[in-house]
């Protein structure tokens, strides 16, 4: 049982006990008594199955361990997590979050791919959150480049951490971060056994180009300091650092 089915199942069943509670309450003032009675055995089944899900639930997360790890060099520490099964391990796989996403939202995946055997690291990129992030950095100091120094470091604490599986490493990209993960797995070449890209932004240097970087709009001739994106406030290193870029010929 998944933490979704577990917090379905046990909000209907809590709402059930309540009804069933109300009603022999009701019953009982009114002194109807073979009412409360089945009543009252109805509470007690919804309460079992509530008890019965807890321990399923329970034996779900025993599958697998959950611990913090943190990596890097200089003043920036790269903060993330690691989730490892704890029988049959079948190989590695590193996680890199999608522009401003954190590694909160790849958990659902993490998780799912422990059950399934696979030591799994998911993680924050310096500067790469809007909110919520663990790692060191600013927004406006965070790049591709920076980013794909950030996925190198991460995939060498990896490999020596995992010495076993160092040729195992599967890399699984989402977004901005599909792009850095192409542009690192083709560096290291035969280092990454497969690559996973989901929603690859390989236009972001042509956008760049063409004056945009994610929201922020900008002249491309006379490049600012500063870029408001939404939320957030890109730096003018992350248009240099993919000016000059063809995402095909890097890949």
């Amino acid at each position: 049982m998944d933490k979704k089915t577990f917090i379905k199942a046990t909000i209907i069943n809590g709402a059930c006990v309540l009804l069933w509670l109300v009603c022999a309450f009701f019953d009982l003032s009114k002194r109807n008594m073979i009412a409360f009675w089945l009543e009252g055995f109805l509470v007690f089944m919804f309460v079992a199955f509530i008890i019965r899900d807890v321990f399923k639930y329970k034996a779900f997360l025993s599958v697998y361990e959950k611990n913090s790890f943190s990596c890097g060099k200089d003043v920036s520490t790269i903060r993330g997590h690691e989730f490892k099964p704890k029988e049959n391990t079948k190989g590695v796989i590193v996680m890199a979050p999608d522009f401003m996403a954190t590694s909160e939202t790849l958990n659902n995946y993490a998780e799912h791919f422990a059950r399934e055997g696979y030591i799994t690291y998911t993680f924050d990129f310096n500067g790469g959150s809007v909110m919520g992030g663990k790692s060191d950095g600013k927004t406006t100091e965070m790049s591709v480049l920076t980013e794909v120094n950030d996925l190198e470091e991460v995939l060498t604490y990896v490999k020596n951490k995992n010495h076993k599986y160092s040729k195992d490493i599967i890399l699984v990209g989402f977004g901005q971060g599909a792009l850095v993960s192409a542009l690192v797995a083709s560096k290291l070449k035969t280092k990454i056994q497969k690559l996973i890209l989901i929603s690859p932004t390989f236009n972001i240097p042509d956008n760049a180009r063409a004056g945009y970087a994610m929201y922020g709009v900008f002249d491309p001739q006379d490049i600012p300091d500063i870029i408001p994106c939404g939320m957030i406030k890109l730096g003018r290193k992350y248009v240099d650092d993919v000016m000059d870029m063809n995402v095909y010929e890097e890949i």
